[in-house]
């Protein structure tokens, strides 16, 4: 009846006619419904099948959520569809723009698996009320937008053009993609995929699985795109971008539910283009991303994460960014032996300490604002789960090519310093630490040394001073000495002391000046008694006296020696640790 009406008011010609008087007698159990007559006709116009009996458009309830509310009429029987993709004749009177149907109630199980369209399929703001089977379907275009289903299984699925689970799309159960070939893009903006309930103790948290698809095309999860549950691209090769802005992924952890706390599993995942998990993306869950490969940037911006971003040996093209993280508290972040050519982050979006793994991370430079401060850069460092040299020698790398020697120093320093905290294992090795950091600053500030050269020479002056005027000090000539004895003064054809100029020689051992080869300590052990009643006071002749000016001279020449070796192999490099 409905097939008669609708021809009659639609002046329908021979094509539709055709397709009817076929299909007839394939489905002679029952008449055909409303929409089902719609369908017959539409495909053959390339028109779409509106199944709303109520035809005035502004009036039609076209929501999948009020399906249960719909009139009678609207079903669609899923055989017929799976008809129509296989019988020969009717599949070539079909128009090029194919099956189009929107707002139907598709009744028993869709089973087009196995099966090779020719043309498009589109079911839009329509209801699967039975299961979906596309287990190595190929087709040329294939659009769910709107549609609410139950899971899908399409494992080996080709479809030549684009795939859309978008725009009010909402799956209950995994949707199954596994080893999908999409020549376009696979579009899921605004769609909902939501898990099956599973029983306690189980794994069933998957919700879109793209485990080894091959997309040419876009990856596209934005706008309001929700899964509750995990979604899986495992081993995945997308030939554009993987966008992800304004979804929400959510997988927290459930204790004594497996399969739990993993939000985005797509380790080994090839992305020739970028991945942007921003503006507004939300992850309640860990993104795992282990060993993928991304020619373009890696984009946390404005984001909210709750888990981690494991990132371990990536590769990435461009930047990594890592800014506006709004609840960095609680998010970690894992780039552990990563690579990228570009760092973009910001100290108020770094994890908290222990939330931090950048060992092995590699990078060319930092960029886009991105702290440059040495003390800041070690706030960032020390923040690693664990202490690894690498990092540190990381960033000074970068400093130092851009030209902040300075800074890599400090980065360095602060890395020895650090590691000789974290493996000195014994009383020795903390006092050689401790000589190492105050002499020559681990082999990073040789320049340490001279200071206290320098200290050797400042403090041996007053004392080498007051002990000549103490008449401590004397020629180590013998006629010189016996002159200097008498008089109190050397014979004019010896040189003359220079209290400064003789530290100077005791403490520098390469400094030769000829005051040590003229001067030493008398062999006396007593102060002259011109000075005990005229220039020097109590305390001050133990100071001057010759036995401890011998000592102390002892003493100088040793740390002189001491520090200026150290100061040596610091410059050489022979006690830093590399």
């Amino acid at each position: 009846m409905y097939i008669v009406v609708w021809m009659e008011e639609q002046g329908e010609g021979h094509r539709a006619t055709e397709l009817a008087q076929l299909a007839r007698p394939e489905f002679s159990a029952s008449p055909f419904t409303y929409a089902e007559t719609v369908l017959l006709n539409s495909c053959t116009l390339g028109k779409t099948a509106r199944c709303a009996v109520d035809t005035v458009e502004k009036t039609a309830n076209y929501d999948p959520e009020k399906s249960a509310e719909w009139e009678t009429g609207r079903e669609i029987r899923a055989e017929l569809i799976r008809w129509l993709c296989t019988a020969g004749r009717a599949r070539d009177l079909i128009d090029a723009k194919g099956i189009r149907i929107f707002g139907g109630k598709i009744q028993g199980d869709l089973d087009l698996s196995h099966l090779a369209v020719p043309f498009p399929l589109k079911m839009g703001s329509c209801t699967l009320l039975g299961s979906t089977n596309f287990r190595s379907l190929r087709v040329a275009h294939l659009d769910l937008a709107g549609t609410w289903t139950g899971g899908i299984l399409a494992d080996g699925i080709t479809v030549d053009g684009d795939l859309f689970l978008r725009t009010g799309f909402r799956a209950k159960g995994e949707v199954r993609l596994l080893g999908a070939q999409i020549g376009g893009d696979l579009d899921c903006d605004g769609g909902t995929f939501l898990k099956q309930e599973p029983p306690e103790n189980t794994d069933e948290c998957d919700v879109l699985s793209l485990d080894r698809a091959v997309i040419k095309g876009t990856l596209s999860m934005r706008s309001g795109f929700v899964a509750q549950g995990c979604v899986r691209m495992m081993n995945a090769e997308i030939g554009g971008g993987f966008l992800c802005g304004g979804g929400a992924f959510r997988n927290p952890t459930i204790e004594g539910v497996t399969g739990t706390g993993t939000a985005i599993a797509a380790g080994r995942a090839v992305v020739r283009g970028s991945v942007h998990f921003s503006p507004d993306f939300e992850a309640d869950g860990d993104i795992n991303l282990i060993g993928a490969r991304i020619e373009g940037n890696l984009q946390c911006i404005d984001v909210s994460l709750r888990g981690t971003l494991t990132a371990e040996d990536v590769s990435v093209g461009g930047a990594i960014f890592w800014k506006n993280i709004k609840n960095a508290r609680e998010a970690g972040l894992n780039l552990l032996d990563a690579r990228a050519d570009t760092l973009v982050d910001e100290e108020k979006s770094w994890p908290p300490t222990g939330k931090l793994n950048i060992a092995g991370f590699v990078y060319r430079r930092l960029a886009g604002g991105a702290p440059t401060d040495a003390k800041i850069r070690m706030d960032w460092l020390s923040r690693q789960r664990s202490f690894a040299p690498q990092p540190f020698r990381q960033v000074s790398k970068v400093m130092r090519d851009e030209g902040d020697y300075s800074g890599a120093l400090s980065v360095l320093y602060a890395m020895e310093r650090r590691r000789r905290q974290h493996g000195d294992k014994n009383a020795f090795e903390r006092c050689w630490s401790a000589v190492l950091r105050w002499t020559i600053g681990y082999g990073y500030y040789p320049g340490i040394c001279l200071i206290w050269l320098l200290l050797l020479v400042a403090l041996g002056w007053p004392l080498y001073r007051y002990g000549y005027f103490a008449g401590s000090i004397a020629p180590s000539d013998k006629d010189a000495y016996l002159s200097f004895d008498q008089d109190k003064r050397p014979p004019p054809y010896y040189g003359r002391f220079n209290a400064l100029i003789y530290s100077l020689e005791n403490s520098f051992p390469i400094v030769k000046l000829g005051q040590v080869d003229r001067w030493e300590p008398k062999p006396t052990t007593h102060v002259s008694d011109t000075v005990q009643t005229g220039r020097t006071r109590g305390a001050i002749l133990a100071f001057v006296s010759p036995d401890f000016l011998r000592g102390f001279r002892w003493i100088q020449v040793i740390l002189g020696w001491f520090f200026a070796t150290m100061g040596l192999a610091g410059v050489s490099g022979l006690l830093r640790k590399e």
